[in-house]
């Protein structure tokens, strides 16, 4: 049995988070994280059915390296993780907002 991350064989130092993002459902409901993978490679993106985790495992390593390179692509990208991080935190989700959960419970 093999897992989910190692269907992604190869993500440069700096886009790191995309694995973690492709594997966490979030990405539905986040129009930046879509937008994100939209980017690394339209065609593929749409060619995949809208798969995160496809389009990262058969991305063009050489253009992940470009995007890692690219200022305004790496900033949507930071955006995204930090999404993803408050999204961790239950005091971050509606959820716990609207019915005072706290984390752990």
């Amino acid at each position: 049995m093999t897992s989910n991350s190692s269907k992604i064989p190869y993500l440069p130092e700096p886009l790191q988070g995309l694995g973690a993002i492709a594997l966490n459902f979030s990405w539905r409901w986040n129009r930046l994280a879509r937008e994100v993978f939209w980017e690394i490679d339209p065609t593929l993106y749409q060619l995949s059915g809208r798969n995160p985790i496809e389009l990262l495992r058969r991305a063009d390593p050489a253009r992940l390296a470009a995007l890692a390179r690219d200022p305004q692509f790496l900033e949507k990208y930071r955006r995204v993780m930090e999404v993803a991080a408050l999204e961790e935190t239950t005091s971050g989700t509606w959820f716990a907002q609207n019915f005072g959960v706290a984390q752990g419970e």
